[in-house]
């Protein structure tokens, strides 16, 4: 296993890309939260797991543009307000205010050739809750940094919609 901060400098930092939908304006207020994520994926390295084993390695030479964590909250956070809610991250909340909270239990690589990502979510509005786990992957073709952030950008894209249909639900 490498460590955080034992290999070389990465020479690319990555960003998380945008689900690309169309921006739309709305009132609705939305709260987020990305309440816990995996303690080895808390950290700016990009994560690659062995599926026999579970052995938890980082790329070399690549890292997301900041921790994890903050990574996927400030992305869901974006394409939340695309998706026409005003979003107040970081664990801010109003009184009554309706409240999204993640839990983070993927962002990662498999075996160097499928990228994974899942969130479970409670939505509490107006006194009731509801809820959705959701786990996509994509392929890594043909393996490379870049081709890996991109199939990691197009499971995460997957996982929004079904976070964006528990929002619409009634």
């Amino acid at each position: 296993m490498t460590l955080p901060g034992s290999d070389a400098p990465a020479s690319k930092r990555y960003l998380l890309m945008s689900a690309e939908q169309r921006c739309q304006s709305s009132n609705t207020s939305l709260s987020l939260s990305i309440a816990s994520m995996n303690a080895g994926l808390v950290t700016d390295r990009i994560a690659l797991v062995d599926g026999d084993t579970g052995e938890l390695q980082y790329l070399r030479g690549a890292r997301w543009a900041v921790q994890a964590n903050e990574l996927l909250e400030q992305r869901l956070a974006e394409d939340l307000e695309c998706a026409g809610f005003t979003v107040q991250s970081g664990h801010y909340q109003s009184l009554g205010q309706r409240r999204l909270v993640c839990e983070a239990r993927a962002l990662h690589l498999r075996d160097k050739s499928i990228a994974e990502v899942a969130l479970s979510c409670i939505d509490t509005r107006e006194g009731s809750t509801h809820s959705v786990v959701s786990r996509h992957t994509a392929p890594v073709r043909p393996w490379s940094a870049d081709a890996a952030v991109a199939a990691l950008s197009q499971a995460y894209a997957a996982t929004l919609e079904d976070v964006l249909a528990l929002l619409a639900s009634p």
